[in-house]
């Protein structure tokens, strides 16, 4: 059976991948666990000096697999795998990469509101679905996208839903790179940072977030509860029926 999140070492580089490419990376829980539990590795630290996230060359991934979104009740238990997805990132304490090639829908988009730096190509894309789906944004992208981007154009990207090319995220500062080959330019940026002091690296990611770990801690929770409570509306159950229908 094919991995769906794989990881493997380059070096002193960890490489994380999506790899779910018939259902477009769409993640399940099992798949947000295994991430979890690749970017937590207690020893992290020791054997790596950077992380480097990516999906497909098609699609670097279309968000949480509505199969099993539309069967959950909350997603606001610390313990829930969602939950400690984002945990884990948030307080990973290497420098994490991304690569995106193809659409970043959902979580596959706001994860990249937590990566220190993001790398696409030309024809990649970004979404923010949640209001279509009679949902609200997570991982605090609330907070983080008009931090990032001004209000005007957060809410823009979050009211309207409507997809990013990736000139524009490049010009509103998600994406940092616009490159051919993505993953290729993540890995030798990342191979770099894996030769500086580990210690400075660790110690710099720190501080250069801990300014506002509190409050995108805060904003989290608030959106979890929201979530939570989105996901037995009426238009929530409407939007996955008609996913399925089409």
């Amino acid at each position: 059976m094919t991995e769906l999140v794989t990881t493997r070492f380059e070096g002193e580089v960890l490489v994380v991948g999506i790899n779910r490419p018939e259902r477009k990376n769409a993640l399940t829980l099992p798949m947000y666990q295994a991430l979890a539990e690749a970017l937590s590795q207690s020893d992290l630290s020791k054997k790596a000096g950077a992380v480097v996230l990516h999906g497909g060359k098609d699609c670097f991934s279309a968000g949480f697999d509505l199969a099993e979104l539309g069967a959950l009740t909350e997603v606001s238990n610390e313990n829930h795998p969602v939950i400690q997805f984002m945990n884990a990132m948030r307080h990973c304490p290497l420098p994490i990469l991304a690569a995106v090639s193809g659409k970043a829908v959902g979580i596959g988009a706001t994860l990249l509101l937590h990566c220190d730096l993001v790398y696409a190509s030309k024809t990649a894309s970004l979404r923010f679905p949640f209001v279509d789906l009679g949902l609200v944004p997570e991982f605090a992208a609330s907070y983080l996208l008009p931090r990032l981007c001004g209000y005007g154009f957060a809410a823009e990207s979050l009211l309207m839903a409507e997809e990013i090319p990736a000139e524009l995220a490049y010009a509103k500062g998600i994406i940092h790179y616009l490159v051919n080959d993505p993953l290729f330019v993540a890995l030798n940026q990342a191979q770099k940072l894996s030769k500086k002091p580990r210690s400075a690296l660790i110690s710099t990611k720190r501080l250069l977030r801990e300014a506002n770990e509190q409050v995108v801690s805060q904003t989290i929770k608030r959106e979890n509860e929201a979530f939570s409570a989105a996901l037995s509306s009426e238009a929530f159950g409407q939007a996955v029926k008609a996913f399925f229908q089409s």
